[in-house]
Parts: structure tokens; C-alpha cells; sequence
């Protein structure tokens, strides 16, 4: 199976939340002392409404999870939470924990935007709250990024992960260490499309990935 059939397959499961664990998410170990996450990779639930999931992100995950050998969580089933907006939430907790046992040294958190907005990545450190002020993870990103020809990418306008109960946030705060939201536009994920540049999205996670590790 190539790399696209097996996105397709693993998007595909995220939409009908098929997994066989009876938890609403998964968490996989590794190996690089990194963790990624994709907490609306289902449905979930905010304000009395349901959101469509960011399936792909799961996908996305899943991927560069098996390519560089890192920790990863996704969601998997809709419990009628958001994980990256409720206080208190079972997923953000497990991150903690694993990121304390582990010694990992920094958690990437993927989103996906409309593709009616005409950037293709925004990076979100908090305004820097995220990620100690250190402006190096956030110039490290862009210029992966722009290397593959994606852009506009642009750092901490809309999407900044600030609030104090994203996951970035609540994590950074509990237990020290950098966390960097990533939106993607869906126009360069969009399989049904011949424009997709998923190949280069996830060339530029790893870059960045890899380069974080390099430099801290």
C-alpha cells in the first residue's frame, strides 16, 4: 500500500472512529523524545455543538509516528469533550503523564484550517507563552516549510494556541517543556484533489521535527 492509500485508509477510520480500543484515544510510545498529537482527529463536542473532525490529522500522526519512531496520541472516539478546550480532559492528561516518564523534549500539536484561508501554515506558540519566549522553534518551522515552497506561513495571528486550555497550553505550563500548534490549510491535504502537497507537509513535519531535536 503507497503512502497515499495508506492515508486514505487511516483517514477513513478516524471518520467512522473505527478502532478496536475501548478508549477514546490512543497513545503510542516510541522511541525520538518527541510527541505528537492530534486531539480533533474525531468528531468531538464544544459549546453544545459537534465540530467535524480533522481526520486527517490523525492520519498525519499515525504516519510520522511509524517513520521517525516518536511517541504520539491521537483521538479516536467521540465522547461528546473537546480535549483541546475542556479544563480537565483524560487525553491532555495522558500526555502529561507519558511526557514526565519519558523525559520527552517537546510536543507538536496538528490542526487543520479551512481552505477558504488563504494562508498554508500558521504556527501557534502562544505568542511565545508556549514555547518560553525562545523564537528559534517557531523560525525553524517556517523556514521547513517555505523550503517546500508552502506558504504564506505565518506565526501566532489567528491560531496561536494561547488559550489556557488547548493542549499546548495546559501542557507547557505542567510540565516545562515546548509545545507548538500547527495548523495545515486543507487544500494541501485534500486527497480528492490533484494539488495535494501532503508529501511535502509531512516532509516539512519531519524537518522540523528532526531540527527541534538537533538544536535544543
Amino acid at each position: 500500500m503507497d503512502l497515499i492509500e495508506q492515508l486514505k485508509h487511516m483517514e477513513k477510520a478516524y471518520k467512522e472512529e473505527n478502532f478496536p480500543e475501548s478508549s477514546t484515544f490512543e497513545l503510542i510510545k516510541g522511541e525520538l523524545p518527541v510527541i505528537l498529537s492530534s486531539p480533533h482527529s474525531v468528531t468531538h463536542f464544544r459549546e453544545g455543538k459537534l465540530k467535524q473532525g480533522e481526520f486527517m490529522t490523525g492520519a498525519i500522526v499515525k504516519v510520522l509516528q511509524k517513520k521517525l519512531n516518536c511517541f504520539a496520541i491521537t483521538k479516536t472516539k467521540n465522547d461528546f469533550s473537546d480535549p483541546n478546550y475542556d479544563d480537565i480532559h483524560p487525553y491532555k492528561e495522558a500526555v502529561k503523564e507519558i511526557v514526565t516518564e519519558h523525559h520527552l523534549r517537546f510536543l507538536m500539536d496538528l490542526h487543520i484550517m479551512s481552505s477558504k484561508r488563504p494562508n498554508a501554515i500558521e504556527i501557534g506558540t502562544g505568542v511565545g507563552k508556549n514555547v518560553f519566549h525562545n523564537t528559534k522553534y517557531e523560525g525553524i518551522i517556517k523556514e521547513s516549510f517555505e523550503s517546500k515552497s508552502i506558504a504564506p506561513v505565518i506565526i501566532d495571528e489567528l491560531f496561536t494556541g494561547g488559550f489556557k486550555n488547548t493542549v499546548c497550553s495546559d501542557v507547557s505550563k505542567s510540565v516545562g517543556i515546548p509545545c507548538i500548534q500547527i495548523e495545515i490549510n486543507w487544500r494541501l491535504l485534500d486527497l480528492a484533489t490533484e494539488n495535494h502537497q501532503v508529501q511535502k507537509v509531512l516532509d516539512s513535519l519531519t524537518t522540523s521535527i528532526m531540527k527541534i531535536l538537533k538544536e535544543q
